[in-house]
């Protein structure tokens, strides 16, 4: 199995219904990951696909970032119709949390 980082979207509180999430980027699942009272929407993605040095070259190709920018803004955007959410930016990745 290849090495695996969190890609997270928005920080909700821990309380957020998160059934029914549209797809996140790569088509994965988009879940919720609490800690006390706040709580992440997170997919996991491969670490290599989206290592620093990859994204940073690979964000000058707009065919690249232009899905994964659309996925990032649906999980956002459903995630804020259905209450109050901390939007993240765009490639917010990490890696020091249980898969």
């Amino acid at each position: 199995m290849p090495d695996r980082v969190l890609y997270a979207y928005a920080v909700t509180p821990a309380t957020f219904d998160a059934a029914g999430p549209p797809a996140g980027v790569e088509e994965t699942e988009v879940s919720l990951i609490a800690e006390g009272e706040v709580a992440a929407l997170v997919s996991s993605v491969d670490a290599s696909a989206y290592a620093p040095e990859r994204v940073e070259l690979l964000t000058e190709e707009v065919g690249w970032v232009a899905p994964r920018a659309s996925a990032h803004d649906a999980v956002v955007t459903w995630a804020g119709d259905r209450g109050p959410v901390l939007p993240l930016p765009i490639f917010t990745l990490f890696r020091d949390v249980p898969l």
